[in-house]
């Protein structure tokens, strides 16, 4: 009873302060909607919040015949950094979170292990975010999947390892680094960290399912 009455305090007291200061949360879209969801959260707060939707413009070249001539062709694409995740800067509130899940295109704003309190981005992983580069990213990813132990090797979160929950357009990672003393997920692209421990039992696919649908 102690220890429950511990955490609603926790929770009260986040919320206290929620509401009074801005901060970075994380709102996922519902998969292959992150672009649209962007678009509709900028229309939603018209300037009263800042939303960050992170994207790498991907440039790919491709031998096609054309009037009986092999010729390179070019496309230009862009390609969500962090899949459906979008960072959105806010003071938020209980009725903000439901406002957000209730979007036709948002599957919610991403919570804490207990389910009760959004996970909060600290304002450094957020400028090492767009200072930064994706490169290597893919090539990475390839080696990773669910259940192996990684350890971040730049930016703020530097030395913090996590345990892959998740690993969303090949490019980024969620970590759970409840293991290693951590009260809420990382977010992290995977040329941004190591390899420490392969899981033994590979999954056959990543965990795609909350983006397929809304949480219950």
């Amino acid at each position: 009873m102690a220890q429950t009455a511990r955490a609603n305090d926790v929770n009260r007291k986040f919320w206290e302060q929620a509401e009074q200061e801005p901060a970075w949360y994380v709102v996922e879209a519902i998969e292959g909607k992150e672009f649209e969801l962007s678009i509709a959260l900028e229309a939603a707060f018209m300037g009263s919040a800042e939303v960050l939707h992170l994207v790498e413009v991907v440039r790919t070249t491709r031998r096609i015949m054309a009037g009986g001539v092999m010729r390179r062709a070019a496309s230009v694409r862009k390609v969500s950094r962090f899949g459906p995740l979008i960072f959105l800067r806010v003071a938020m509130t209980k009725g903000l979170c439901e406002k957000i899940f209730h979007m036709p295109l948002a599957a919610g704003v991403v919570r804490c292990k207990d389910g009760e309190r959004p996970v909060v981005v600290s304002a450094e992983m957020i400028e090492f975010y767009k200072k930064s580069d994706s490169f290597g990213t893919a090539v990475m990813a390839m080696q990773i999947a669910v259940g192996d132990t990684v350890e971040v090797t730049q930016g703020p979160a530097i030395g913090w390892k996590g345990v892959v929950e998740r690993v969303d357009n090949r490019r980024s990672l969620i970590l759970d680094t409840s293991k290693f003393g951590g009260s809420a997920p990382l977010f992290v692209e995977a040329g941004h960290v190591a390899l420490v421990v392969q899981c033994r039992k590979r999954p056959i696919e990543p965990d795609v399912k909350l983006r397929q649908r809304k949480r219950a």
